[in-house]
């Protein structure tokens, strides 16, 4: 019998879970319908061109009014759109626009060579998994 309880808690526990992560993702999506049109639009107003002009999202999401999540999201919007939003990893980093062809091939070898390291370092940990 009280197994029978203890199975009967444990399946309760799993639907609360399972109405939570529910109840998350319909909040999430939510939060992306938000991210309206004319924001979305605005985001390249306040990059600028060039790697020495890169703005940090924070900086970014406080001109716009949008959350630095939401920022990202609309970035990859408009980089599905055609525009060249490019980011820099450094120091001084941030997001800008590209200046010419030339920089936008330069940023997409870079992307080539560190989605290259990600896969070999993805092998060597599902290695340790086996």
């Amino acid at each position: 019998m009280e197994a029978n309880a203890q199975r009967s808690s444990e399946q309760g526990k799993r639907a609360t879970l399972g109405k939570e992560s529910r109840r998350k993702e319909k909040e999430r999506l939510r939060r992306c319908e938000r991210l309206n049109q004319d924001k979305i639009m605005r985001i390249e107003d306040f990059i600028l061109e060039g790697p020495d002009n890169a703005i940090r999202t924070k900086e970014l999401a406080k001109r716009t009014g949008l959350s630095p999540r939401d920022v990202l999201q609309a970035v990859q919007i408009r980089r599905r759109a055609g525009v060249p939003i490019l980011s820099r990893k450094d120091a001084h980093g941030g997001l800008y626009l590209a200046e010419d062809t030339e920089q936008l091939m330069t940023y997409c070898r870079r992307l080539a060579q560190e989605e290259a390291a990600l896969r070999q370092t993805r092998q060597i940990m599902e290695g340790m998994i086996l």
